[in-house]
């Protein structure tokens, strides 16, 4: 079987995962059916995590440990005048590393936004692997139009 490249949409609220077979797009479903992939992850108490859409139950019963938009943190530093504006709007603390980076502090440890990209995308990718019965090492990651070259480079190192 040739080597598979899949597409993703890695979106702020909901990501997708897609794949051309014999010409025809197919957008990848979770084991539930669903096409639609909400970027939310979970984290319990014992370190595990839920991502997508067995996490946006979460969302209400948990948010302090249920992070979602994280993207719109991606590439930022901590005092830059666009974060400060939507900082409030987070229900779990989000507090600045070393560096001056935006990190969300969840059961006393601190996530990169970056790191909670990265762990939708890995959701993805096994989903895709799953479905497809291959392992995948290829993805086109679309990047909004209004990120700066910052952001840019973020997204492509939490990718490889």
């Amino acid at each position: 079987m040739p080597e598979l490249v899949v597409g993703i949409d890695l979106g702020t609220s909901n990501s997708v995962i897609s794949v051309v077979l014999e010409g025809e797009p197919i957008v990848i479903p979770d084991p539930d059916g669903n096409r639609i992939h909400p970027s939310i992850v979970h984290f319990f108490d014992d370190g595990r995590t839920v991502i997508g859409n067995a996490a946006r139950s979460w969302w209400l019963q948990d948010p302090l440990h249920t992070v979602y938009s994280a993207k719109r943190l991606i590439g930022r530093p901590f005092d830059s005048p666009d974060l400060k504006v939507i900082i409030g709007s987070y229900p779990y603390p989000i507090v600045p590393s070393q560096e001056g980076a935006p990190r969300i502090q969840i059961h006393n440890q601190l996530h990169p936004p970056e790191g909670i990209g990265a762990r939708i995308l890995y959701y993805l990718k096994e989903l895709a692997q799953n479905y497809l019965g291959q392992e995948i090492k290829k993805a086109v990651i679309t990047v909004p139009a209004n990120f700066d070259e910052g952001q840019r480079l973020s997204l492509i190192h939490i990718s490889e």
